[in-house]
């Protein structure tokens, strides 16, 4: 629920999370699932294709892209 969007909110900001993106894959191996894909990634939770300031715009205000 954390590590897949901390992982890649970093990855859009520039900031690079080896040990939480090591823990996603040491996971997603012994649950034989997929969390990159499969857990709370930018495209679940609607904010894909969206840039910093629109995401922060989004959290502190609930305005969207549109």
């Amino acid at each position: 629920y954390l590590l897949v969007p901390m992982v890649s909110l970093g990855n859009l900001v520039g900031v690079a999370a080896p040990i939480s993106e090591a823990i996603i894959t040491l996971a997603s191996a012994l649950n034989e699932t997929d969390y990159q894909c499969e857990g709370r990634n930018l495209e679940r939770l609607g904010l894909d294709g969206m840039s910093t300031h629109q995401i922060l715009n989004y959290v502190n205000h609930g305005v969207s892209r549109d």
